[in-house]
């Protein structure tokens, strides 16, 4: 082991562990990244897909020891989880059903939120992808 390299576990999507040996004052996110390639693992290619968390921490810019990385410690490597506006959009599509339903006691009032809610049923999807 180099004079001012520690050792750092990274658990990989599908338990898979790799040890790397970085410097924790010159190493940051690029430099973790490309080792974890000469390693053979399989990143995503695009970065915002991928995140590396210790202690609760995202590990986004700066070097290791501002995330306080010392001898031994497990950074936990994950894929950035995709969907869940479902809910969002049933719960639209349900005040809809509700304002058609409630239009007799209202005297059409309640219909008047359907326009305004209908521009979300259908853009909220296209942030989710």
């Amino acid at each position: 082991l180099e004079s001012g390299l520690i050792n750092v576990f990274f658990q990989i999507p599908g338990h898979k562990t790799v040890c790397l040996q970085l410097n924790p004052n010159k190493d940051g996110y690029r430099a973790i990244r490309n080792q974890l390639m000469e390693h053979d693992v399989e990143l995503s290619q695009d970065m915002f897909d991928m995140f590396m968390t210790v202690n609760g921490k995202i590990i986004c810019s700066g070097v290791l020891a501002d995330y306080c990385i010392t001898e031994g410690t497990t950074v936990h490597i994950s894929k950035r989880a995709r969907g869940g506006c479902f809910m969002i959009s049933f719960s639209i599509i349900i005040i809809m059903f509700l304002a058609v339903v409630g239009s007799c006691c209202t005297c059409g009032a309640s219909l008047i939120v359907i326009p305004l809610l209908l521009p979300f049923l259908f853009v909220l999807p296209l942030f989710c992808l």
